[in-house]
């Protein structure tokens, strides 16, 4: 009976994470962004960075409805937004030790989705990061969303 118990409250009670409808990858609240892919229904995606990635590899027209401020993580209509991108933080990226030789590792830091994109509800939120992290302000037409010009 108690492997049974434990077994049934160790299944299905954990909240599944939320995955980006483009590259499947978990979605850092930090910067989750909703999208529309030829006029279709909102989905969400990991960051700003994912639905360009996908737009210039497939031609398809993404529209950027909604972003996350990156310093508060409160939604954002993302013509209102200023963004950070190629800074020194990608919070959905990944970081692998590869072996070079028997006393040396190097590290591989990588996503899709690099260079980042953050959103900040305040340019002074922005300058304030990119004097920090680096990185090229831009507005929203910058970015080259083909719906939200």
């Amino acid at each position: 009976v108690a492997a049974t118990t434990a077994f049934v409250a160790g299944s299905g009670c954990q909240k599944e994470e939320a995955r980006c409808s483009i590259c499947y990858m978990p979605i850092p609240p930090e910067t989750r962004v909703v999208i529309s892919v030829n006029g279709g229904s909102p989905k969400a995606a990991c960051d700003a960075r994912c639905p360009l990635t996908y737009q210039h590899e497939t031609g398809q027209k993404v529209k950027l409805l909604q972003v996350t401020d990156y310093e508060t993580g409160k939604r954002l209509d993302p013509k209102d937004a200023v963004y950070v991108t190629g800074s020194d933080v990608a919070p959905d990226a990944h970081t692998e030790a590869l072996r070079v030789t028997p006393a040396d590792t190097a590290y591989l830091h990588w996503h899709r989705c690099l260079p980042s994109v953050l959103a900040f509800r305040k340019r002074e939120d922005a300058l304030r990061f990119q004097q920090a992290h680096g990185g090229t302000i831009m507005t929203l037409a910058d970015l080259g969303f083909a719906d939200n010009r």
